[in-house]
């Protein structure tokens, strides 16, 4: 018992301590029960025996590392097998989660490894099934088996040759797969329709754990070549053909629309995930179209309901599963059956580029034409005014009010062409000095001095390029401001962060040219803001502007390269005791006095608060964006 104490207390260094030493010296002292086969008895003593969790997560682990490392015998590994199964029904409804999760994962893998070299090993579906027909903890520990054991078989493991993989992946998906499918949906219609499960806050989890069980299913590599979601390529699910049945029964379908109309956001998502499997199955699965019609036409008719009534759909995640499944159905359905399609959704035909808000969606929005319609309404209006009827100065008021303002929606959004602003400026040009007459005139001004504002004397006609660079740093302000906006998210989602201010920079060549634009401009709007802390929680220490009119990594190159804190934040170097700043070595003589230049600047603390760190803008008295001050865009 002593001996078995002692153990108990490295474990809880290992996993709890805060000092490294510690933690080193425990995993050193330890490390013999994963790399010496003689320890697998003194495993299954300390899973029998030991009161703590991490004791057992000890035991658990270190039996994965020699299952996935060691050559075991065969024996041995059946005997591992048989007694985590006998142990997770015995004791596993009275463990901590995070030690079941281990346990199921080093059963699961056990059975991988041993699929080809014994019966038993393949019976591993019918062992689960036994846990869903006892209490509801039960039926949880079975339903957590089969999603690992879905996992597990689906995907290489590093001590496994990548052939043995695919032969094991191959067997597992032509006996057992289905299998598990139904049993997913099995269970997701029992708990559906159990009202005391329905209406446990506890026992919801089981919803969970039976529809993620239906996902891996349908995710499963039936094809054994992993594709990326996000590409071209991934176009139809290769479903074998002993699936048919059970997906030609509309009951299959329903149940996950079911589970949508749950409305919790972990459930409805993943509801919509598995609908877009269900919408992305091989044609040829059906053996005629009008089995397939029937099929597809089951899914949309679930599928305008949600259009109809917009339930879930607020949900940023829930959105976004829902226009891909849109997307599986014009991917998947054939041609000439699109206006079946579209008087299903309620919906036209149309093709890209076409507009949306006015503006073209699907177009190339550095070509000339987009800017086409711009231009012909510009003409229009010339044509119409009476300006052999207008004074230089009524001349001016017309361009200044009209013809300047009808490109700044399309420039709120895109980079005007060079081209484009030279024909406009030619006929702004010609208006002012000549009108809309044949005959020849003289410009007696240029049109750069006609630019500047009246305050230097001059017309103050708008510099389109430069109003075109204000516009767009519009959007690098709102991404700044508007932390929960829906449209920022899929921004940072689809680039990345640079910063919490940012994005990564575009370098992409398809599909991202109009954020490719506005963000090229992010040097030069950065150098126009500072940061004004609040609760420090977004401003980065080193590399932002907050003290000063430059970043500290610039003021002290030296001390950041020295930093072990380089993309700490404000709030992560302060607390009220003072700054926190770690670095690589200690300080020489002749950094003393940079040291001290350092904590002159940081010498007044920050004024940390509940409010959320926030950009001023440094052109305006209120620190607010404004498009109207010309020196921005230049």
């Amino acid at each position: 018992m002593e001996s078995l104490a002692h153990l108990e207390a490295l474990c809880e260094r290992l996993y709890n301590s805060q000092d490294s030493a510690e933690r080193a010296h425990a995993e050193n002292t330890l490390k013999c029960f994963s790399v010496n086969s003689s320890y697998i008895s003194q495993c299954q003593y300390i899973l029998d025996n030991a009161s703590t969790p991490y004791a057992l997560m000890l035991a658990s682990s270190s039996l994965l590392k020699q299952v996935t490392e060691q050559r075991l015998s065969l024996q041995t590994r059946l005997d591992i097998r048989n007694y985590l199964i006998n142990y997770l029904a015995t004791r596993g409804i009275d463990l901590e989660p995070f030690v079941t999760a281990s346990l199921i994962q080093l059963f699961c893998r056990v059975t991988k490894y041993g699929w080809f070299e014994d019966d038993i090993f393949r019976e591993v579906v019918k062992e689960s099934t036994r846990f869903l027909n006892q209490t509801e903890s039960h039926y949880a520990i079975g339903v957590k088996i089969l999603n690992q054991l879905v996992s597990e078989i689906n995907q290489p493991n590093p001590g496994l040759p990548s052939a043995q993989h695919r032969r094991v992946a191959c067997s597992f998906r032509d006996q057992s797969l289905l299998q598990v499918f139904q049993v997913s949906l099995t269970s997701m219609v029992q708990l559906k329709n159990d009202e005391t499960i329905s209406k446990n806050a506890a026992c919801s989890k089981l919803h969970e754990l039976a529809l993620a069980l239906s996902l891996k299913c349908l995710s499963f590599d039936f094809m054994g070549t992993t594709v990326d979601e996000s590409s071209d390529d991934f176009n139809t699910i290769q479903i074998p053909s002993s699936w048919k049945q059970v997906l030609e029964d509309q009951s299959t379908v329903q149940i996950f629309f079911d589970y949508y109309e749950i409305n919790k956001p972990s459930i409805s998502k993943e509801a919509l995930e598995c609908l877009v499997r269900l919408a992305s199955v091989r044609r040829s699965l059906f053996s005629n179209d009008t089995s397939r019609v029937k099929y597809l036409a089951h899914l949309m008719t679930g599928t305008k309901d949600i259009m109809q009534t917009g339930k879930g759909l607020a949900c940023h995640d829930n959105y976004h599963e829902f226009c891909r499944l849109l997307g599986r159905f014009k991917v998947n359905y054939q041609v000439d059956n699109l206006q079946s399609l579209a008087e299903n959704l309620g919906c036209q035909i149309a093709s890209l580029p076409t507009k949306y808000l006015g503006l073209p969606l699907g177009a190339k929005n550095k070509e000339l034409e987009v800017w086409n319609e711009v231009m012909e309404r510009c003409e229009k209006r010339l044509s119409r005014w009476q300006s052999q009827y207008l004074s230089l100065g009524g001349r001016l008021t017309l361009i200044k009010s009209v013809l300047d303002g009808l490109p700044t929606y399309m420039m709120s959004l895109f980079p005007i062409p060079k081209s484009i602003v030279k024909k406009i400026n030619r006929m702004r040009r010609s208006f002012i000095w000549k009108g809309n007459k044949e005959k020849k005139g003289y410009n007696l001004v240029k049109l750069e001095t006609l630019t500047l504002s009246r305050k230097q004397g001059c017309l103050g006609m708008r510099n389109l390029s430069i109003q075109n660079n204000c516009l767009l740093q519009k959007w690098l302000w709102r991404f700044c401001t508007e932390d929960g906006a829906l449209w920022r998210r899929f921004i940072a989602g689809k680039y990345g962060l640079f910063s919490q201010w940012t994005t990564a920079e575009v370098m992409g060549s398809f599909g991202c040219c109009v954020w490719k634009t506005i963000r090229r401009l992010w040097p030069k709007f950065n150098n126009n803001i500072y940061i004004s802390v609040g609760n420090g929680l977004k401003t980065d220490f080193w590399n932002e502007i907050w003290k000063g009119d430059d970043s500290l990594r610039n003021f002290f190159p030296n001390f950041y390269t020295l930093s072990l804190q380089r993309s700490a934040t404000v709030a992560q170097v302060w607390s009220q005791q003072g700054w926190n700043l770690v670095f690589r070595r200690a300080w020489n003589d002749w950094e003393i006095e940079d040291v001290a230049r350092l904590l002159e600047v940081l010498n007044t603390p920050p004024t940390i608060s509940q409010r959320k760190d926030k950009p001023i803008w440094k052109l305006h008295s209120k620190g607010m964006f404004t498009v109207k001050n010309p020196t921005i865009g230049g």
